[in-house]
């Protein structure tokens, strides 16, 4: 007998597109005056995510259609991604990122470089996540609101580094940060046994066909979507206008996950205009 062909749920794919479109609408395009900050003021967590979390006003100008990446957002977006690929199914790539912090601290010069002050998170990523065991461990690294990627790949014993604005042949900025960074990761997985795999010998492999941007403000969502879609050897296509619509998606699942426990209503109208 002929097996029938599955047939998509485009109802239900229908049905959270038009979520997030309304979701994106009412806390990032209403088009409401704010009411003007005053000085040393308590902000009304708007996300809230483990130890992380960013108000409204914050998080409103990082969403806005040119608005630019910042490290509450990229923070939040990092402990959802670790808690969604802790819990994805074996047949998934298993994909662990540092925070913010551990890449700026990565990025320093090798000859100031501490260890002991990311022995912690190591620690953390080790006996809570298993991240040793993982494919693909990412890092961010940003300078002058610019966001790079740089990957430990474990899966195929390289590094890969991902610059959505710079190409291959041209002189990164970022590129002697992203260096340091490698040097610096291998030495703090020296200086923690446990974490037992040798980065320092892995060789540096700069992929050049995956996609980048044509505007100057979505480098941090095009940073997001390389974890999402790098699969270790090659990057899953997509398109300025697929991020556009990824700014949405991420607002959508940012405000809608259970682990989100702020009082999102209350930040929200508190920082309407009267």
């Amino acid at each position: 007998m002929a097996k029938v062909p599955a047939v998509k749920n485009t109802k239900a794919k229908k049905q959270k597109v038009d979520a997030a479109a309304a979701m994106y609408e009412k806390y990032v395009k209403h088009g409401k005056p704010l009411r003007r900050s005053h000085a040393n003021e308590q902000v009304t967590p708007f996300i809230k995510m483990g130890g992380f979390y960013i108000g409204y006003k914050k998080f409103l100008v990082c969403f806005k259609p040119r608005g630019d990446m910042n490290d509450e957002v990229m923070s939040l977006c990092i402990e959802m991604n670790n808690m969604t690929s802790r819990a994805a199914s074996g047949t998934n790539r298993k994909k662990y990122m540092f925070s913010v912090h551990a890449g700026m601290l990565l990025k320093q010069d090798p000859t100031t470089f501490q260890p002991a002050k990311l022995i912690p998170e190591l620690e953390r990523a080790v006996t809570k996540f298993k991240a040793n065991k993982y494919d693909l461990l990412f890092f961010t690294i940003v300078h002058d609101k610019h966001w790079i990627i740089v990957c430990a790949n474990l899966l195929y014993k390289q590094w890969n580094v991902f610059d959505s604005i710079h190409s291959k042949g041209k002189q990164s900025p970022l590129k002697k940060q992203a260096n340091n960074l490698i040097t610096n990761f291998a030495a703090l997985a020296q200086e923690y046994s446990q974490f037992n795999v040798d980065v320092g010998s892995f060789a540096r492999v700069d992929l050049e066909d995956y996609p980048k941007q044509d505007n100057l403000c979505d480098c941090g969502f095009f940073g997001l979507k390389y974890v999402e879609n790098f699969d270790g050897k090659s990057m899953k296509e997509f398109n300025q206008e697929d991020v556009a619509r990824y700014r949405m998606d991420v607002v959508h699942n940012l405000c809608t996950h259970p682990m989100n426990n702020a009082p999102m209503e209350r930040a929200f109208k508190e920082e309407l205009a009267a």
